[in-house]
């Protein structure tokens, strides 16, 4: 993977970050403001790069050689070229609700704003955690031992140990979801995990949860 395709995931794993940072440490007012700011990049570099993911396709199309009826390649005309490829760009959809981590990023964000509001509700210890849906499984499901550094499936929201979990795509790209009973059954790919911040804030807060 280059490390343009990477970069964006790296990106929304520090928003992700950050995102859990804020609402660790800020409350009311001043939580939402930097959330609310905080989200407004994430929706800006989400449309960047739908731009550039698109442009980079639009360009390899324009300048990949064309033949003739003859069957020679035809000499290209680069003024022209440049030309469609500014109309085209100018068109390109960047509608961000077709971006995958974006979308995520605003999930995550919201469970883990709902997991607070239970937790202030309930009025719990900062050690303990009020669990909106199913118990936070902290062991992975590949090695069998506790998660360092958790990170979601995207597709089927299965958690596994990043370290882990690349290690085994490493072994072999042809691998699917490792927790039994999954209902997907595409290969595992590693652009589709992003780092789980529910989840990383219950370890945190838990050293020692298994």
């Amino acid at each position: 993977m280059s490390s343009l395709q990477e970069a964006p995931k790296e990106i929304y794993n520090l928003y992700l970050q950050t995102a859990l940072n804020i609402v660790t440490y800020f409350e009311d007012e001043s939580q939402e403001e930097r959330l609310k700011e905080l989200t407004d990049l994430a929706e800006v570099s989400a449309k960047l790069d739908l731009k550039l993911k698109k442009s980079c396709e639009i360009l390899q199309r324009l300048s990949a050689p064309q033949d003739d009826f003859n069957g020679n390649q035809e000499v290209i005309d680069h003024a022209q070229t440049l030309e469609q490829f500014t109309n085209e760009i100018e068109g390109i959809d960047t509608d961000v609700n077709k971006h995958k981590k974006f979308q995520d990023f605003q999930q995550q964000v919201q469970v883990l704003l709902e997991n607070t509001r239970l937790n202030n509700a309930a009025n719990v210890n900062d050690d303990e955690l009020v669990l909106t849906q199913n118990d936070i499984n902290v062991i992975d499901p590949i090695t069998k031992r506790r998660i360092n550094d958790p990170v979601r499936n995207t597709v089927c929201g299965h958690v596994y140990d990043r370290g882990s979990v690349e290690a085994l795509l490493k072994a072999n790209k042809q691998t699917r979801c490792p927790v039994a009973g999954c209902a997907n059954k595409n290969y595992l790919q590693l652009d589709n995990f992003q780092t789980d911040i529910l989840t990383k804030r219950y370890l945190d807060r838990n050293p020692h949860a298994d």
